[in-house]
């Protein structure tokens, strides 16, 4: 099983992407997207590609700024269609091409839309105190018409927060404190159709990194029994499972400071205030509010050190324990250093459905997707964990002419639930579901590490 070929669009005109056709053809592609750490917020994503462009197809109206997109075209009508990159021209270099006599190969880089929206400026930002639900309403009112803002449920919606004060201010920035005082992170997931153009829409969501809910124990018809991994809490993220034969055997395992954090610092907002001097609003300011106040690290700081992330917010600065402790305990180290694989390689990738390439590679699902890679060897530094997890938060994909090559960014590991645990003997052996089953169905594919993780 194979994947068909990507179409690329520049401006509307679609690269034909065949050999023996005078149209411009494709002769590379390369997209890079996510973040690399988590807690980072998306920064522009890039694709990079060559156009071969023979004599006979005349030259080609390529201006930085014109629109690049990348789109899985459906071939039947039960295929859903999904673009993997829409952006914009941002560099080009042209040079004769070494083997084709008298074409061109022209290098072409571009930028996602994310870049649009971080060379905007707000003015005069004038914004009383406003609960989370309406400082939501609010980022719409400040974002571009062009774009739609989206938003799954705001965690706090009745949180307050800061009145805002600031001559100019970069739009993601600001939305970026909002954000981080509602525990929510965003996407550009903008997207393509021929005929149609550019949808462009900005989502924001629950961060769903580390939540999980708790493994669910099935029973198939069989009697054999398994594990269901548990998804994210948050509305809009699911599972996409794996089995490790998929993946390279180069995966290995890491701890790095982002996977031990034992101080945080919270960045409120004190508010502008009007200088009479000048007869205006002077910019709004941050204080520094610090973990150790709000909650109690004493005991990792010994085991683990000082090691800190800094994070700016909208929250006003005379919050309180209450407000600020969910959030500093969201970041900090909850369960212990926790060994994980944060890159992946996935082998045979022409093997995977097109519905499962598109929940890895298209921006409609990016940081939604969990993944799971069962069947890992038993000898690693995290054997008490039954398979390898994480968020995908960011990856590599290049074509290579026949197949995509994707490389895989994962965020730490999820947080076992406080209701994992929960199926001991006695209650198997109580359950009308689990009662009829014999040890002996349960095969490789259930460990006892697997128990950890099990819930109700």
């Amino acid at each position: 099983m194979g994947h068909p070929r990507p179409h690329v669009y520049i401006d509307g005109l679609e690269l034909d992407g065949t050999a023996g056709s005078s149209r411009p053809v494709l002769a590379g592609l390369s997209i890079d997207f996510g973040v690399n750490n988590d807690g980072d917020m998306q920064t522009t994503e890039s694709a990079s590609f060559e156009v071969l462009v023979k004599a006979e197809a005349g030259s080609l109206d390529l201006q930085p700024g014109k629109i690049v997109a990348i789109y899985h075209d459906p071939t039947t009508g039960a295929e859903t269609d999904f673009t993997y990159f829409v952006g914009r021209i941002a560099r080009m270099e042209a040079h004769p091409d070494e083997e084709v006599a008298g074409a061109l190969r022209i290098s072409i880089e571009a930028t996602d839309l994310t870049a649009d929206l971080e060379a905007l400026q707000l003015e005069d930002v004038n914004s009383a105190e406003a609960t989370g639900a309406d400082r939501m309403g609010h980022m719409q009112y400040w974002l571009d018409d062009d774009w739609t803002l989206a938003a799954y449920p705001v965690p706090y919606p009745n949180r307050i927060h800061a009145a805002l004060h600031y001559q100019t201010k970069p739009f993601l920035e600001m939305f970026d404190q909002y954000l981080r005082a509602q525990l929510m992170v965003r996407r550009n997931a903008s997207y393509y159709r021929p005929g149609e153009g550019v949808t462009r829409t900005l989502v924001a969501m629950p961060d769903a990194a580390r939540d999980v809910a708790a493994d669910k124990l099935v029973k198939a018809a069989d009697s054999t029994w398994s594990a269901t991994p548990g998804a994210p809490t948050n509305a809009g993220s699911f599972i996409v499972q794996l089995s490790a034969s998929k993946i390279l055997d180069d995966a290995g395992w890491a701890m790095e400071p982002d996977d031990v954090i034992t101080e945080v610092t919270m960045n409120a907002i004190r508010p502008g205030k009007w200088n009479a001097d000048d007869f205006e609003w002077e910019d709004s300011e941050t204080v520094a509010k610090i973990s150790r106040t709000y909650v109690n690290t004493t005991a990792l700081r010994k085991t683990y050190g000082v090691k800190s992330v800094s994070l700016d917010t909208d929250l006003p600065r005379d919050y309180g324990t209450a407000q600020l402790a969910p959030l500093m305990e969201h970041w900090l180290t909850r369960d212990g250093a926790q060994w994980r694989t944060k890159t992946i390689k996935i082998k045979d990738s022409d093997a995977l459905p097109l519905p499962t390439l598109s929940y890895l590679l298209a921006p409609t699902s990016r940081f939604s997707v969990m993944l799971v890679i069962t069947g890992v060897t038993g000898a690693r530094p995290d054997n008490a964990q039954p398979d390898i997890r994480g968020l995908i938060i960011g990856g590599n994909a290049e074509w290579n002419g026949k197949k995509w090559d994707i490389t895989l960014t994962l965020a730490r590991q999820p947080i076992i639930p406080a209701d994992a645990d929960y199926w001991t003997p006695a209650r198997l052996k109580a359950s009308p579901t689990f009662a009829a089953g014999k040890c002996n169905t349960v095969g490789p594919a259930l460990t006892f590490a697997h128990f950890k993780r099990i819930g109700p």
